[in-house]
């Protein structure tokens, strides 16, 4: 096993200066490995900025820079631990770096090399988990990396909804979070997982996930960012590799200013009949720009796919590009995709102007309500806690 770990090692180490696929490059010799000492004391308060409960759920977990704070299941069947735990009692070798490339690019390698830490949940066959598991991840050590490592396992018809939050402490004015999350969903299963991040202007996210769907089994996400962020790059593949399995990836982006936010997902439709949707909502403004990216490759028979990607922009040095990109292989699969970029209709502003809202509080609204029509199939105690996170967001930032 330890030949094993040393070839991953390896890899990581040949790939430390190898660029990303897309996006900005950034210099990770800017960043320095976060130190073990940890201020646990406003975790609650910092947590309930991106929507996470760490009480009065099924589990929690919570990681300041690498540090686990939390780490508590209250269900039978369900279990949660902190990687570095998982690592030491369980045999992870068919689930570590598998479907993620440790060598992908530089940031991949970062985790691996700085060691990252980060969440193991599984929930055992048939268990369907009761309540949402809330997770946070928060950056504590200013001009850090932060490398995380998450590994999610559901087996045979068994059932999750997680959110987990990313953000900082208060004091943080510059760092870079590395997340690595592999999710593996059996035959049966289902996943609702709902990741919402909260940044700062100087702060940049490289986001790395990859989900496998086993025969009938289900996958449902929404990544949400709310706020001011240096830069983020995110695009999840999804490896439908048995029949009638089902996704939909959604992405929602309120960016108030940001150099640049690359998001997307990459859907491997390889079965036969299974389903693939991804929904991208952004709204830019000040100089941000926005690139919404969607890859659908069918290959399965009967195979389904469809792309939708709906952004506002809020000024004239704002940007949103939509690229989306179609490949089929099979002359029965169906691939559609469809973009509309746009400001905010004037008419629904003078609307709720003259109900007695102001010219901010009713582009709040409007702008909220345009972000969370893209929360649909999430549970609706997310969807409540979610779009008053939003509008919140909005009105602080209109």
């Amino acid at each position: 096993m330890r030949e094993v770990f040393e070839r991953i090692r390896e890899k990581a180490r040949k790939a430390i200066n190898k660029k990303a696929e897309f996006s900005i490059d950034l210099n990770l010799d800017e960043f320095f490995p976060p130190g073990e000492h940890v201020e646990p004391q406003k975790l609650e308060e910092t947590a309930k900025k991106v929507g996470v409960s760490l009480s009065n759920t099924s589990g929690s977990y919570a990681q300041i820079d690498k540090t686990t704070i939390i780490s508590q299941s209250l269900e039978k069947g369900l279990e949660i631990k902190s990687l570095r735990k998982a690592l030491q009692e369980e045999d992870l070798l068919d689930y570590w770096w598998k479907i993620v490339p440790v060598d992908l690019d530089k940031y991949t390698a970062k985790v691996e090399l700085l060691g990252g830490n980060g969440y193991f949940v599984r929930v055992r066959e048939g268990k369907k988990v009761s309540m949402p598991v809330h997770t946070c991840l928060v950056l504590g050590s200013e001009c850090s990396a932060q490398p995380v490592h998450n590994i999610i396992i559901v087996e045979p018809y068994a059932e999750l909804t997680l959110l987990t939050g990313c953000t900082l402490m208060s004091k943080i004015r510059k760092g870079i979070h590395l997340g690595v999350t592999e999710i593996y969903v059996k035959e049966g299963g289902k996943v609702t997982y709902t990741m919402v991040h909260s940044w700062g202007e100087n702060v940049h996210v490289r986001s790395r996930t990859g989900v496998v769907l086993d025969k009938n089994a289900s996958f449902y996400s929404s990544y949400v960012n709310l706020g001011p962020v240096g830069s983020i790059q995110t695009c999840p593949t999804i490896l439908f590799n048995g029949d009638n399995a089902k996704a939909k990836e959604s992405s929602i982006i309120l960016a108030p200013k940001a150099i640049e936010i690359d998001i997307g997902a990459k859907m491997l439709l390889n079965a036969k009949n299974v389903k693939g949707e991804i929904i991208s909502r952004a709204v830019a403004s000040n100089s941000s720009r926005v690139v919404s990216r969607g890859f659908l490759i069918g290959r399965g028979e009967n195979a389904k796919g469809h792309l939708e990607c709906r952004g506002i922009i809020m000024s004239e040095s704002a940007s949103i590009i939509a690229i989306p990109v179609l490949e089929s292989y099979s002359p029965s699969a169906s691939l559609t995709h469809e973009a509309a970029i746009g400001k905010i209709a004037e008419e629904e502003k003078y609307y709720l102007m003259a109900r007695g809202l102001s010219e901010e509080e009713a582009t709040a609204v409007l702008v909220s309500g345009f972000l969370t029509s893209g929360l649909d199939g999430i549970p609706k105690e997310l969807h409540t806690q979610l779009r008053r996170v939003i509008l919140l967001t909005a009105e602080s930032s209109m």
